[in-house]
């Protein structure tokens, strides 16, 4: 099958869409797929790769990629590689990252850029692919839609049996408001709470940074939390392998949370926030808390403490193998068989 995959961004631009774009590139070419991808995004090649890039197409090298593709995947809709799509005819599937507005609010409140994103995705695609079933159920229903799941890469994140796991707990994200790293600051510090002697380890940074390290020095808890600052790669695997429960506080709603899967692969306990796709990405491998409730995060975290994981318990296995780049590719693979042709 030729596949043209149309994305705005993508590597070495750092971010899920990003990572998500080319492991399912990669994994479609090595499963036998013709693919090529289309980016916006300037950088240079990527060898030892399965598929084609081209970088910063202009419309004639797109609209011939496109011309001579049986499918264009887009991760969330890009309005500057549309119209090559578009002329071409090619069969399109949008895999949805994110909530659109309210389907149905009217156009005329949208913005052009609104309007146009959801005419496309009302009228012009073959199916909707949403991320999560929390973003699938959110996607106008004119079109098909269905649920595809975002992938992790299983040959980077694996226990790692070089590593001591001997640490306590592990925080991974942006540190912004709404990634609710203070959330688990004041679940440690609840007096007389569980967690009274639970050591955290912060990995990531960002504009709330400095904030999040006042509050530890507010709260007292500033010599048990340890602020690691950004990881990527194995770096941030080894880092995941030495701790023992990992913790997703978002209080926003997460469209999924592939590091979930990260933490999840890397041996790690999942606490989750239940809200968004979060617990789907940890299925029933994982416990949830209600977001932003320091109490409901510290009795979650407690029990996830006292409860040793089995990384070889046959749910958590069968979770991940649902969630490989091979696997999601095959997904995909049968999604654009049973519509393309329609």
């Amino acid at each position: 099958m030729r596949i043209a995959i149309c994305t705005t961004p993508f590597v070495p631009n750092i971010g899920g869409i990003e990572n998500l774009s080319e492991m399912t590139a990669d994994a479609l070419g090595r499963g036998g797929d013709d693919v090529t991808v289309l980016t916006l995004q300037p950088g240079g090649p990527m060898p030892d790769r399965a598929y084609r890039l081209i970088r910063r197409p202009s419309f004639a090298a797109a609209f011939a990629v496109c011309r001579g593709a049986d499918a264009a995947i887009m991760p969330n809709i890009g309005l500057k590689l549309a119209p090559a799509v578009l002329a071409a005819g090619t069969p399109l599937f949008v895999w949805h990252q994110h909530e659109y507005r309210d389907p149905a609010m009217p156009l005329r409140k949208l913005t052009p850029s609104q309007q146009l994103k959801r005419l496309l995705i009302e009228y012009r695609v073959r199916a909707n692919l949403g991320c999560s079933d929390f973003i699938t159920d959110r996607l106008p229903s004119r079109r098909p839609r269905l649920t595809l799941p975002n992938p992790y890469d299983a040959s980077l994140f694996h226990i790692d049996t070089t590593v001591a796991r001997d640490r306590d707990l592990v925080v991974v994200g942006r540190l912004v408001p709404e990634k609710g790293c203070d959330v688990v600051l004041r679940a440690m510090a609840l007096p007389g709470g569980p967690l009274g002697t639970a050591r955290l380890s912060v990995v990531g940074d960002g504009p709330a940074r400095g904030q999040s390290e006042a509050l530890a020095m507010t709260l007292g808890i500033a010599d048990r939390v340890a602020f690691l600052g950004a990881q990527t790669g194995e770096t941030l695997r080894r880092t995941l392998n030495a701790h023992r429960v990992m913790i997703v506080p978002s209080v926003w709603a997460e469209p999924f949370g592939i590091v979930a899967l990260e933490g999840l692969a890397s041996g790690c306990a999942m606490v989750v926030s239940d809200i968004g796709g979060l617990p789907q990405a940890i299925g029933a491998c994982g416990r949830t808390f209600t977001p932003n409730d320091p109490a409901s995060a510290a009795a979650a975290i407690a029990a996830a403490r006292a409860d040793p994981v089995d990384p070889a318990q046959p749910d958590r296995v069968a979770h991940l193998a649902r969630h490989t780049a091979e696997a999601i590719a095959a997904q995909l693979r049968a999604t654009i068989a049973k519509f393309a042709t329609r």
